[in-house]
This record gives structure tokens, C-alpha cells and sequence, in this order.
């Protein structure tokens, strides 16, 4: 079996390189130090190894793959319709910088596409020698006044947190490092009150331009 070019495994071993391999047996050891029923490298799909494969205590099977830029929409696609059709969540972690900052637009296929189509619209991404692990979350609410989108350098349109990966877990089924969406909420609050003072001041401003107009005619 282990000189059979032709098997799954073989295929499976030639797809993940030795970074790749280090990373997941830490993930692997840190869940399961925090006592989570997780496997390595199972075979749930066909011609396909699972990185990690997590029992959940719901009963719910999830599934955490790990990816590089490397990776086609073709094939993330054919792996997530894969996991669906046996009625298990995927979720993705991807192997880049943690500590740069996420632009969707400024960025390859893997995190845009979790940015834009993951269910939670967040993207997980772990250091090459995973020591940081950060969390991005796309706020795509729109923040406009009069047609003009209204930008902020405090409150860019994605929210960043970077932490060690002892600060993973699970909230309810997703992958989220430990009281991220509470924090990521409490910061949503904070930007939407900073766009309606920004607005506030905007119409006082207009108001203002209008008084000194209509003086001008008199």
C-alpha cells in the first residue's frame, strides 16, 4: 500500500507539504488537550482525506480543512459539495501571514471566498509556523450619505483579531478564536455610532452651507 502512486493516501501525502503537515498535528494537539473528540486524517469522502474530522457534541460531524493560495475554486467547490451531500460542515483554515491585515479586494480565491460565502463570512488564517492565528470578518453593511460612501480609517470595512492558537475553539459548531463575536458585535456597535455622528455632523455642515447661502442672497 505505501508504494502504490495510484492509492488516495499517496495522492493525499504529495498534496500536503511539511508546513502543512506540522500545522494540523498542532491543531489536532490542541483540541484535543481541550478535550474534543477529533481525528486526523480520515477518510469521510471518496479519493479524499479530511485534515481533521471533529465529533461534536450535538452529534454533528465538521469537517476543518487546510488550504493554501495554492488551492482552485474548482476543486473548494468539488470539496464543499462533497461535505454537503454527507451532511457535514467544512470549515477552512488558511496558511498565510496572520498578522497582515485582509482586504477583500486586495486578496486571492481561498479568503475572499470565505470572507463572501462562508457561512459565519469570516476567515480563519494560521501563521506558517503557527504561532499566531488571526480571525477576519467582513462587515458588509453599506455606510452611505447622499450616494457617498462614507469611509473610516478606525473602522475599515473588515474586523481583524490576531491571538496565539491556544485561542481557538469552536462557538457553537463554527471555528472562532475564544469571545470573538462578542467583541467583533461590541465593535459593530461602535462603528455604526461613529457613522451616525459622522452623519449628524455632515447634515450640520450642509445645514450650515445653506444659512451662509441664503445670507449671501439677501
Amino acid at each position: 500500500h505505501l508504494n502504490n502512486e495510484s492509492c488516495d493516501y499517496a495522492a493525499f501525502d504529495r498534496s500536503n507539504t511539511q508546513i502543512m503537515r506540522n500545522i494540523r498535528t498542532i491543531i489536532y494537539e490542541h483540541f484535543k488537550s481541550i478535550g474534543y473528540e477529533v481525528y486526523p486524517e480520515v477518510k469521510v469522502l471518496d479519493h479524499h482525506y479530511t485534515h481533521l474530522l471533529f465529533n461534536m457534541e450535538d452529534g454533528d460531524m465538521v469537517a476543518v480543512e487546510i488550504g493554501t493560495q495554492r488551492i482552485s475554486a474548482n476543486r473548494m467547490d468539488n470539496l464543499t459539495d462533497e461535505y454537503r451531500k454527507k451532511n457535514i460542515a467544512v470549515k477552512w483554515i488558511v496558511i498565510a501571514d496572520a498578522e497582515i491585515s485582509v482586504r477583500e479586494d486586495q486578496t486571492y480565491f481561498l479568503k475572499r471566498y470565505l470572507l463572501n460565502e462562508s457561512l459565519n463570512k469570516d476567515l480563519i488564517v494560521v501563521s506558517w509556523d503557527a504561532a499566531k492565528i488571526s480571525q477576519h470578518k467582513v462587515d458588509s453593511s453599506k455606510y452611505e450619505y447622499n450616494g457617498r460612501n462614507i469611509e473610516s480609517d478606525n473602522y475599515p470595512n473588515t474586523y481583524t483579531e490576531v491571538a496565539s492558537l491556544n485561542d481557538l475553539t469552536f462557538d457553537g459548531n463554527e471555528l472562532s478564536l475564544a469571545g470573538f463575536t462578542s467583541r467583533y458585535e461590541a465593535w459593530l456597535h461602535k462603528k455604526r455610532k461613529a457613522f451616525c455622528k459622522k452623519i449628524t455632523q455632515l447634515e450640520e455642515e450642509s445645514r450650515q452651507q445653506m444659512e451662509a447661502i441664503k445670507q449671501q442672497e439677501q
